[in-house]
């Protein structure tokens, strides 16, 4: 059997060679580009908890930190004051906690993931706060998955199969898929495609709970037999008349996201082709999918033929951004817009490396409403955290503000960040969102230059 194998490069990897490219331009400094939703290198946090408590009387914060393997002990957590000066530093234990002595401000992990560096700052932090990061981990492949396929269907010339954003070209035989733990969640998921000579799909197949491989394995799988595709109907209600939106849509299989490209227009209704009996859920958006400034409308529902979206209750844009690193070790981060008060939340990131090798992320999880956040003190001794020498070359910043149904305040936004966008390793955006409900998202990412 003739099987043809694609390779997926890591996002945080090929991130990071963009983000050294953009050092080499004339400007000296440039941005970390989108890293698009449905390629975004995520893992399911911690489950999604839309009740999260919303007050506490004067208790501690603590901060949670999981792995894919459970608790990570012994990462750095910094708790400070309303002006960021450092109250006290902290490691977490067996259990991944790290719990103030008092009641801080604003609180700050210091994590080593993916090869990478990064600090995750969260600011407007009130007492009795639980706050909770997951490291994804490593995202080196786990392994070969072999697919077989019931054969030619029809008047197809092409195959392709699906985990997740993994994907692989084959035969009407199969495909031998590279697969990737962002591919995956609890277990693995494939879906295949037979297309005509136009790039149509003319048929669908698929499997699903089955083992995935791992260490560098090899696992096969065969998929049921090729069926016509459904049908899902999206209304667009209230689009500008004078711009052209985006409209996707994306199939979710235990957390894992299966989406095409958007389909772009003026008009009021998009078909899309489905694989009848394979999604748990839909996730279905519209708006502007501008690399710069995204703006989103996304509703995530159970399996349906039809679903509407309102333009008109898109997020005011934002505009600009600031970066003023005068202090590199305490940047100010800026941004304008009409209004962010509409959101339950933001998150703000900027990226760096300097001459002497050290290289990172910061994230800030910050208020609606807010225009700038100032990065609070750090310890001396944090090494490659945060930059050091002359010659330093930063990314960003990149500000992305949501809005949720399902959450009633900042509160519950800034204790599960993770859920609703992988912070971690530069990816920005909203892959698949974790429960039913209605989103809205609007951001703006600086593009070098």
């Amino acid at each position: 059997m003739r099987k043809l194998t694609s390779l997926l490069v890591p996002a945080p990897l090929a991130l990071f060679a963009l983000f050294a490219c953009e050092q080499d331009s004339s400007s000296g400094g440039g941005a970390l580009p989108l890293v698009d939703a449905s390629l975004a290198d995520y893992t399911p946090p911690p489950p999604f908890d839309a009740n999260a408590p919303e007050t506490a009387t004067d208790l501690p914060v603590t901060v949670t930190i999981t792995g894919r393997d459970g608790p990570k002990a012994s990462v750095r957590v910094v708790f400070h004051d309303a002006a960021g000066a450092i109250l006290e530093t902290k490691v977490t234990g067996a259990d991944g906690k790290a719990t103030s002595s008092g009641t801080p401000a604003m609180v700050s992990a210091l994590l080593e993931l993916r090869g990478a560096r990064e600090i995750v700052t969260w600011t407007g932090v009130e007492a009795g706060d639980q706050l909770a990061i997951r490291d994804p981990g490593a995202q080196e492949p786990l392994g070969t998955l072999d697919v077989a396929l019931p054969g030619p269907f029809g008047n197809a010339v092409e195959y392709v199969v699906k985990a997740g954003q993994c994907n692989a070209l084959g035969d009407a035989e199969g495909a031998s898929l590279t697969l990737y733990p962002r591919c995956v969640g609890g277990q693995a998921a494939v879906l295949a495609f037979a297309l005509s000579s136009g790039g149509t799909v003319d048929g669908v197949a698929f499997a699903k709970g089955k083992s995935f491989p791992s260490d560098g394995g090899a696992a096969a799988v065969a998929t049921g037999d090729w069926q016509v595709p459904g049908t899902f109907e999206l209304t667009v209600l209230n689009p500008p008349a004078d711009a052209f939106l985006a409209s996707e849509l994306t199939e979710i299989v235990d957390g894992v996201g299966y989406s095409d490209p958007p389909q772009t227009g003026q008009g009021t209704t998009y078909s899309f082709k489905t694989a009848p009996g394979f999604a748990d859920a839909y996730q279905v958006s519209t708006g502007f999918s501008s690399a710069s400034t995204p703006r989103k409308v996304i509703k995530r529902l159970g399996p349906a033929a039809t679903a509407s979206l309102d333009a008109a209750t898109l997020l005011p844009p934002i505009t600009a951004t600031s970066l003023d690193a005068t202090d590199p070790r305490r940047p100010v981060l800026g941004w304008t817009s009409p209004s962010t008060a509409g959101a339950d939340g933001g998150i703000v990131q900027i990226g760096y490396a300097d001459a002497l090798g050290g290289s990172a992320f910061w994230t800030f999880v910050v208020p609606p409403g807010s225009k700038s956040v100032t990065a609070p003190a750090m310890p001396a001794d944090v090494g490659g955290f945060l930059p050091g020498g002359a010659d330093v070359f930063y990314g960003g910043p990149r500000v992305l503000f949501i809005e949720a149904d399902v959450l009633p305040s900042y509160a519950s936004f800034r204790r599960q960040p993770g859920s609703l966008v992988d912070v971690l390793g530069g990816t920005f955006d909203l892959p698949v969102v974790p429960v039913n409900g209605t989103f809205r998202l609007t951001g703006f990412i600086a593009q070098p230059g």
